[in-house]
């Protein structure tokens, strides 16, 4: 099978093999693990047929499993269509969204902003104007996303540093001109070790590259408070004016 060095991206190797019309690219040193995920069907599908995985449910159920050959946890999810074309598209798109997500994670994580690892992506060429592909990335810190962490009724302490932690990767993704499309309470993910909160922005393939500055800032902002004004009328919880003034006042150090 054709099989080509794409890397190094970040200081790690990544191929690509294209076998049939499946192909895979990935870092070098998980690429034998990743071939077993596509031996029998879609990478997908061999994550929701292992007998220990993990559900999340979204616009399809991703799946935290682990690699073969005692590879790392991952999280595997098919990239699909939202609004007016899901009905219409699907999971098929011109252009696969995968290769997309690799290039924004690895711009990103170059310039320390956390979000997964794409350790590997898998497109298959349904046809000349029609791509399916899966993303694995590897799964992050246990914690628990935004709109899980508003349920849970943090104490004073946890949540006040939570919040500057968003703030943070607010400010961050404004620093380099990194606009979320899709920026909601489910596409911030929170981790806390040692006493220290880390916020990392999820489905990066939303994300377009523009000038930095507060225009950015302002469009991400205004996007996650929309999320979390919904999530209040949903489920009841509560987000002081003092926390909103904290993205506020982080924003416009952009």
């Amino acid at each position: 099978m054709p099989r080509a060095v794409v890397g190094p991206i970040g200081g790690t190797r990544y191929e690509r093999i294209r076998s049939g019309a499946t192909t895979v690219v990935g870092r070098a040193d998980l690429m034998p693990a990743l071939l077993q995920t596509t031996a029998s069907g879609t990478a997908h599908e061999w994550a929701a047929a292992q007998p220990d995985r993990r559900t999340f449910q979204g616009r399809l159920a991703a799946y935290a499993v682990r690699l073969p050959l005692d590879g790392p946890a991952v999280v595997v999810r098919r990239n699909h269509h939202g609004g007016a074309l899901a009905r219409l598209r699907g999971d098929r798109f011109f252009y696969p969204r995968a290769a997309r997500e690799l290039t924004i994670a690895r711009y990103l994580r170059d310039e320390g902003i956390a979000t997964p690892e794409v350790v590997g992506i898998v497109v298959y060429h349904d046809s000349w104007f029609s791509r399916r592909s899966d993303v694995i990335t590897r799964e992050l810190p246990s914690g628990h996303d935004l709109s899980a962490f508003l349920r849970a009724d943090p104490s004073a302490v946890d949540r006040a540093a939570a919040w500057d932690a968003v703030a943070s990767l607010l400010h961050a993704l404004a620093t380099v001109g990194a606009w979320h499309a899709d920026l909601n309470v489910k596409n911030i993910h929170l981790s806390v070790a040692d006493a220290q909160w880390t916020a990392a922005v999820l489905d990066v393939d939303r994300i377009t590259l523009g000038e930095p500055g507060i225009i950015v800032g302002q469009a991400n902002r205004q996007r996650l408070l929309r999320s979390i004004a919904k999530w209040e009328r949903l489920h009841g919880v509560r987000v002081s004016d003092e926390e909103r003034a904290v993205l506020r006042v982080r924003e416009a150090a952009a």
